[in-house]
């Protein structure tokens, strides 16, 4: 049949296909269903052209559909789109591109096949002749599982394989455009193109090595939006490989770069230098300065990361200068962002906050949405380290959707991690605990050990606000492990602090002061204020839990004048509230009230409901030493149910407590022993030696109001010996001085 005969250019196993398909086409009487697959639409054309010259009296009907939204929504179904195509005329066949396009091959929800396969009967009678899909494999393979209705009245299939220079239009295609920016439906498709495509190119007869290694070097790259682990590392070391056998130095420099960007994400920050510096020594040998200028910016990223601020932002400089030099605004603006997080690092918010607004309008005037969902996330970072709880919460909201339309899995768990401290801030315990397991979830799928351990140590400072002290520890260790494995200076300086803090909550004071005094020279190496602020703090506390009152004073106003430094609302105020804690342990109650008062509305405006029950709660202590036991009973009753509502049993127990010491003041014992009794137990079930202590040496104090000495010695006894076992030891021996002079 000389009229079908296969075209010579074609490879021997194509040309088999092509007769096949062209004999269909000359024999076919009435409606038939055909499938073609080529993953390469040179090849599809060069074959579409082949059939028409083989048939030119036939009127073929080329269709080539419109895909559905981005969001999924289909406009227009295939049969719709078929019969508006062919209207009215009497085509001989319908060749149909794009329906490897109507649906999304990473979710199973695809609404134009369900209708199409519904739709089989009716295209049957609808097109009394050939109609041929001309499809990538991806599509063929759903086609047969989604649509199987429909896949079982196929006439027959035919498989096309390309050839190298297929390969390369098809991955030039591929390459336009693929970024974040793209819709995920496009993503996907792209990547199932690359991966058929790699396929064809490896089991050639005589691979083509640059061809095989620019398939692999755009599948890695199409791996960083899939949010795996690996990243991209195998395909893009397989690449470095054949790049470096064919003396590709470019594409070996291409790989080096690339491979660093997988270790950074990885925490891996000695390889990803390494590697960075590798492709800079390639890129300048080759004279590529775009390249120079990224593996500079991706430089500084490492030192960020490792909290060599200074590093950093010299580095970033260099690359933004080079940037601005090329009339490159998107690095510039990269660039600019990255200096924010530096300024970020060092607590430096007005800069910060200044240069994340400059590189937002340029992302969003290139349509970087990545870039901008970025720049948005890092203002409410901004926005949450000055305790702006509504304005933080409200960019990260704004950011979250973003992530999640392009597919950034990091930039989703960061902003989910951020709400996570929102809440946290606010005392929504359970609503942070939430946050933080969700994001967790996403940082172990995609191998982000930094995030891992982020989430770890927000799940300790919810336990530790609920009181869950040993499980708060557990975190905490288990954030300290990987934070020293990856070499994360900041991470472990916050782990030693916040354990510090957990252990003075159960009152082991001398360790919370070896804890305070590890993370603050780390802090103060790497030039975090906030954290050194926080140490700071904390040494006040030991020192004021010890009864020495001046030395803690001191310290906290040291750690104040850095609070105020750096615009940090709530450290100010915690340390204006244990200031005022000083002068109410050294009887100084008008001072105490006065600095209560002037810190309560702070908490309010920055939302912190646990410090608004704390500042209420010392109010009540002023007004009960003052001997105003009803104003006093009121405010233990309003933070009693804060307390209650965010979670917090150590509050919750020193309400209880002190309403038990209003009931004594006013001679209602009963009262005042029954409230006692229900303090007691929660101060023990969360490990709370210092208030189990202070608990029970109000029960020793009540049943010698009462005449029960018994009671009031065995009371007083454990008390004692909770208070040598946390090391007040002079307290201890006050305690035992108080009741054996009392015995008769």
């Amino acid at each position: 049949m000389a009229a079908i005969s296969a075209p010579v250019s074609l490879s021997a196993e194509n040309q088999v296909e092509f007769a096949a398909l062209a004999r269909m086409l000359h024999l076919a009487e009435g409606f038939r269903l055909a499938f073609v697959r080529a993953n390469h639409a040179t090849l599809r054309d060069h074959l579409v052209g082949e059939l028409r010259a083989r048939f030119p009296q036939k009127k073929i009907l080329c269709v080539t559909l419109q895909p559905p939204l981005d969001d999924g929504t289909v406009v227009h179904g295939v049969v719709t789109q078929l019969q508006d195509a062919v209207g009215s005329s009497h085509p001989d066949a319908i060749f149909v591109f794009g329906l490897d396009a109507m649906f999304d091959p990473a979710t199973r929800d695809s609404p134009a096949l369900d209708i199409l396969n519904l739709n089989r009967d009716y295209l049957v009678k609808r097109f009394p002749c050939p109609l041929v899909f001309w499809i990538a494999e991806f599509g063929m393979r759903e086609l047969m599982s989604r649509a199987p209705d429909f896949w079982a009245i196929r006439s027959g299939t035919y498989h096309f394989v390309g050839e190298s220079e297929d390969a390369r239009s098809t991955l030039r295609q591929v390459k336009d455009g693929f970024d974040w920016d793209l819709g995920l439906r496009e993503k996907h498709e792209r990547t199932e193109i690359l991966q058929h495509v790699l396929k064809e190119v490896e089991n050639a007869a005589q691979p083509d090595l640059a061809v095989l290694a620019a398939v692999l070097y755009q599948l890695g790259h199409a791996s960083e939006f899939e949010g795996t682990a690996d990243g991209g590392r195998e395909h893009f070391e397989r690449a470095l490989a054949l790049y470096q056998m064919i003396g590709d130095r470019g594409g070996e420099a291409n790989c080096d770069r690339r491979l660093g960007d997988v270790a950074l994400r990885q925490s891996r920050h000695a390889d990803a230098k390494a590697l960075f510096r590798e492709a800079l020594t390639v890129y300048r040998q080759v004279g590529n300065r775009f390249g120079e200028a990224n593996c500079i910016q991706r430089l500084g990223d490492v030192a960020s990361r490792q909290n060599r601020y200074a590093d950093a932002e010299k580095l970033y400089q260099q690359a933004v200068g080079w940037y601005r030099e090329f009339g490159d605004l998107l690095g510039e603006a990269t660039c600019l962002r990255n200096l924010g997080g530096v300024a970020l690092g060092r607590d430096r918010y007005a800069e910060a906050n200044d240069l994340y607004r400059k590189a937002q309008p340029i992302f969003r005037q290139f349509g970087d949405r990545l870039g901008e969902a970025n720049c948005i996330q890092s203002l409410g970072e901004v926005a949450l380290q000055q305790a702006r709880l509504t304005d933080a919460a409200e960019l990260y909201l704004q950011a979250l959707p973003i992530y999640r339309q392009i597919g950034e899995r990091l930039g989703e768990a960061n902003c989910v991690k951020k709400l996570g401290e929102v809440a946290r801030l606010q005392s929504r315990c359970s609503e942070a605990d939430k946050f933080y397991r969700q994001a967790l979830t996403i940082y172990r799928q995609i191998g982000d050990r930094v995030g891992e351990a982020g989430c770890a140590a927000s799940l300790g400072d919810v336990a530790g606000m609920q009181s869950r002290y040993a499980e708060a520890v557990a975190f905490y260790e288990q954030a300290l492990f990987v934070y020293r494995q990856i070499g994360h200076r900041l991470g472990e300086a916050n782990c030693l602090g916040t354990l510090g803090d957990v252990v003075r909550a159960q009152g082991h004071y001398a360790d919370a002061e070896i804890f305070y005094r590890q993370a603050l020279p780390a802090f103060r190496q790497i030039g975090q204020r906030m954290g050194e602020a926080n140490c700071l703090r904390g040494l006040g506390d030991v020192a004021g839990m010890q009864s020495r009152y001046a030395e803690a004073s001191q310290i906290y106003g040291q750690a104040l004048r850095i609070y105020r430094k750096i615009s940090a609302r709530l450290g100010e105020a915690n340390c204006l509230q244990r200031l005022a804690d000083m002068a109410l342990h050294q009887d100084r109650f008008s001072e105490a009230a006065e600095r209560y008062q002037e810190v309560l509305p702070i908490y309010r405006e920055i939302g912190d409901q646990l410090g608004e029950a704390n500042c209420m709660q010392r109010l009540g202590d002023v007004a009960l030493q003052q001997g105003h036991y009803a104003e006093a009973g009121t405010l233990y009753a309003q933070s009693l149910a804060i307390y209650r509502e965010v979670g917090s049993r150590v509050g919750e127990a020193n309400c209880v407590q002190r309403l038990g010491a209003v009931a004594r003041n006013r001679a209602h014992f009963a009262e005042a022993a029954e409230l006692y009794e229900q303090a007691l137990p929660i101060y023990r079930q969360i490990g709370d030696r210092l208030g189990e202590a202070g608990c029970l040496l109000s029960i020793a104090r009540l049943a010698a109001l009462q005449r029960n000495p018994n009671l009031a010695l065995e009371a007083a006894d454990l008390a004692s010996d909770i208070y040598s076992t946390i090391g007040l030891t002079a307290l201890a021996q006050q305690v035992r001085d108080e009741f054996t002079q009392s015995q008769p």
